[in-house]
């Protein structure tokens, strides 16, 4: 298990007597890693993915929105921007336009309205 630590990167840094690093922001920390097992070394999340092409997410609360768009992402992933999808609705999912996401967004919490 690895240890809590703060880490500062700059390319200078000056620590001053009584200095304080603020940490009581907030907000929510995720991560994701891909560790090989007995299925195999192809993660099936990568949008690279070559056993599993055409694997997205799909939100709910997006209905009728506009995917947000990542550049730095867009080499892993084959999407567009604005790729979407109509989904013809099933229970807790109303039928309409979906943008495409990146299949790795749905590990990620349902966005609250």
């Amino acid at each position: 298990m690895p240890t809590r630590q703060v880490s500062l990167t700059a390319q200078n840094l000056v620590q001053k007597q009584g200095a304080k690093i603020d940490l009581s922001g907030g907000g929510d920390l995720y991560s994701y890693e891909f560790v090989p097992g007995t299925g195999g070394t192809n993660d099936a999340l990568a949008g690279n993915s070559t056993s599993y092409p055409g694997l997205y997410a799909v939100l709910p609360s997006m209905l009728g929105q506009f995917a947000p768009y990542d550049p730095q992402e867009s080499g892993a992933s084959s999407l567009q921007p604005g790729a979407s999808i109509y989904l013809s609705g099933i229970a807790g999912l109303p039928a309409g336009y979906y943008p495409l996401l990146p299949a790795r967004d749905a590990l990620l919490p349902e966005p609250s309205s």
